[in-house]
Parts: C-alpha cells; sequence; structure tokens
C-alpha cells in the first residue's frame, strides 16, 4: 500500500518532515519495483542501500534534533531507531540470501508499516518541544 505524507505527521521541524517524505518516495519507489515483478539485480541492490543509508542519516538527525529539543521522547525514539535498523540489516540479509519476491516483500511491508507508526505515534511529539531548538 502506498504511503502517503498526511498533515498529521507533521513534526514541526521542516527539515525532518522533508526527510519523512522523502523516505516515504523511497518506500514508494520500492513498492513499485515489487508491482513490477523486479525483485532481482543491481536496482533493487541499489535502491535497499539507498533507503538503509538516508534511514540512518535521518535517525542522526531526529535523534539530534530531540536531544535539543529535550522532547521526553528522545530516549525511546533512540531505541527504536535501533531496533529498525538491527531489524532492517536482518530483512535484508534474508533477502540477500534467498533472492526472492516474497522476502522483498516482507521487508517492505514491515519497514512501511512500522515508519508509519513510528511518525505518527513517537516523532509527532517533537512539535510539543520544538521551539527550543
Amino acid at each position: 500500500m502506498t504511503i502517503i505524507w498526511k498533515q498529521g505527521y507533521t513534526t514541526g521541524s521542516a527539515e525532518l518532515d522533508q526527510q519523512h517524505r522523502e523516505m516515504f518516495d523511497m518506500l514508494n519507489e520500492l513498492e513499485d519495483m515489487i508491482a513490477q515483478g523486479i525483485y532481482e539485480g543491481p536496482k533493487v541492490d541499489a535502491h535497499l542501500k539507498s533507503l538503509g543509508t538516508y534511514v540512518t542519516r535521518h535517525f542522526s538527525d531526529e535523534e539530534c534534533c530531540m536531544e535539543k529539543a529535550q522532547c521526553p521522547m528522545a530516549q525511546k525514539n533512540k531505541q527504536e531507531h535501533e531496533q529498525f535498523l538491527n531489524k532492517y540489516v536482518e530483512l535484508t540479509s534474508k533477502f540477500s540470501q534467498d533472492r526472492s519476491l516474497q522476502s522483498l516483500k516482507e521487508l517492505h511491508s514491515w519497514a512501511e508499516s512500522w515508519t508509519h507508526e513510528h511518525i505518527a505515534f513517537l516523532d509527532i511529539h517533537l512539535r510539543t518541544c520544538i521551539n527550543r531548538v
């Protein structure tokens, strides 16, 4: 299912909101590849690598912003990011080993769901703290 930006995802940081939109675009691109039956080859590998790199950088930016804003959810946010990265490595490794469409669908479905839940229920707490930055 295509993940679409909603105003309710707004964190109060234009930079972080733009990064979230970019993550949505990357997840939607992966969904498009899956829909086209593209799950082998360098295009998928490059996309997964880019997504992992982008998410890692975004998490660092977001954690820094939450710390500066003294957001009470900063520690929980950091823990969830660590859990995401661990699971991402696990699922991309699984996909690399079996190269199946099913593994890629599992990775995409999980990443999309996690991203929606994380932004909608945790990142939005930054809104009330952002003016401290």
